[in-house]
C-alpha cells in the first residue's frame, strides 16, 4: 500500500493482485484514491478474468465528491465468449444541488446474427418533476436494421406523460417509421394519442396518421386514422373517423374523402 503526499493532493495507490485457480485467471488492479483542493476521488479495481468460457474486463468504480454534488461513476464491462462480444457502459448517479440524475448502461452486442446497441437508462428526480427516459436501440441484422427510439415518462405536478418508442425499419421490402404513443393523464382528463406510420415500398408511400383517443368528463372522443397514399398513378387522402361516446348515446362521424 503506497501513499504518496505532493503538492497537488494525496494519492493512495492499493497492491496489484493476481490469482490463478482452477475456474481462471483473475487479475485484480489497483485501488486508488486520491485527495486534491477540489475534492474527493476514487477509482475502484480493474479486474480482468480469464476462465473457459470467455474472457471478462471490468473497468474502474469512480466516485467524486465536490463542492458542487456527488458523482458516481460504475464499471465499464466488455465480455468476449463464443457467441459473441458484449460492452456494457457505466453506470453514472449524480446527486446535486438541483436533483439526483441516474443514467443506466450503455450496451452494445456483437453477434453472429447482428450487431444491437442499447442506449442509457436516464432518470432525473428534481423540483419540477420525476423524468424517466428508456433506452435508444439499434439493430443491425440480416434482415434490415431497427432502430428504437427512448420510452420517455414524464410526471410533474399537472399530469403525467407517457412518450412511447419511434421505430424505424429498414428492410428489404421498404422502409416503415413508426412515430411516438404518447398518453397525457391531467386533471381535465386522459389523452392517448397513437402512432404516426409511414410507409415507403416499391409500390408506394403510405402515411398513416394518429389514433386519438379522448376520456374527459363530459365522454370519450375516439378519433381514428389519417391515410394518405403517393402512388405512381396520383395521390389518395382519406380524412379522420370520429367517435363519440357521451352520457347522452353514441355518435359516429364517417370519412372526409378528396
Amino acid at each position: 500500500m503506497i501513499k504518496l503526499q505532493s503538492h497537488s493532493g494525496s494519492y493512495t495507490v492499493g497492491p496489484m493482485i493476481k490469482l490463478e485457480s482452477h475456474n481462471g485467471c483473475y487479475t485484480v488492479g489497483p485501488v486508488i484514491k486520491l485527495e486534491s483542493h477540489n475534492g474527493c476521488y476514487t477509482v475502484g479495481p480493474m479486474i480482468k478474468l480469464e476462465t473457459h468460457n470467455g474472457s471478462y474486463t471490468v473497468g474502474p468504480m469512480i466516485k467524486l465528491e465536490s463542492h458542487n454534488g456527488s458523482y458516481t461513476v460504475g464499471p465499464v464491462i466488455k465480455l468476449e465468449s463464443h457467441n459473441g462480444c458484449y460492452t456494457v457502459g457505466p453506470m453514472i448517479k449524480l446527486e446535486s444541488h438541483n436533483g439526483s440524475y441516474t443514467v443506466g448502461p450503455m450496451i452494445k452486442l456483437e453477434s453472429h446474427n447482428g450487431c444491437y446497441t442499447v442506449g442509457p437508462m436516464i432518470k432525473l428526480e428534481s423540483h419540477n418533476g420525476s423524468y424517466t427516459v428508456g433506452p435508444m436501440i439499434k439493430l443491425e441484422s440480416h434482415n434490415g436494421s431497427y432502430t428504437v427510439g427512448p420510452m420517455i415518462k414524464l410526471e410533474s405536478h399537472n399530469g403525467s406523460y407517457t412518450v412511447g418508442p419511434m421505430i424505424k425499419l429498414e428492410s428489404h421490402n421498404g422502409c416503415y417509421t413508426v412515430g411516438p404513443m404518447i398518453k397525457l393523464e391531467s386533471h381535465n382528463g386522459s389523452y392517448t394519442v397513437g402512432p404516426m406510420i409511414k410507409l415507403e415500398s416499391h409500390n408506394g408511400s403510405y402515411t398513416v396518421g394518429p389514433m386519438i383517443k379522448l376520456e374527459s368528463h363530459n365522454g370519450s372522443y375516439t378519433v381514428g386514422l389519417v391515410i394518405m397514399q403517393e402512388s405512381h398513378s396520383g395521390s389518395y387522402t382519406m380524412g379522420p373517423v370520429v367517435i363519440q361516446e357521451t352520457h347522452s348515446g353514441s355518435y359516429t362521424v364517417g370519412f372526409d374523402q378528396w
